[in-house]
């Protein structure tokens, strides 16, 4: 079982995003880390590999699309998504 996992959001839900991965850290015993959900090639959700969990934080507002685009890239990597 993998023990790292990822918290991938926005900028305006950022520290949510942070909140959620101090909570499965405290609950689950795994290793979390919260990523700035961003569009270039420089992107953390480049550390994404293959079997890696992700848990989406995705708010209906202005930026949903942009979110969307990282959820398929999230996928095009192999990662198991959750959407919250």
């Amino acid at each position: 079982m993998r023990r790292v996992a990822c918290t991938l959001a926005g900028a305006y839900i950022f520290l949510l995003a942070i909140e959620v991965a101090l909570k499965l850290q405290e609950i689950a015993y795994i290793q979390q880390r919260a990523i700035l959900r961003r569009n270039d090639s420089t992107a953390p959700s480049r550390l994404i590999e293959e079997g890696t969990p992700v848990i989406v934080v995705a708010p209906i507002n202005e930026l949903f699309e942009k979110i969307l685009s990282n959820i398929e890239e999230v996928k095009a990597r192999g990662a198991q998504r959750v959407i919250a």
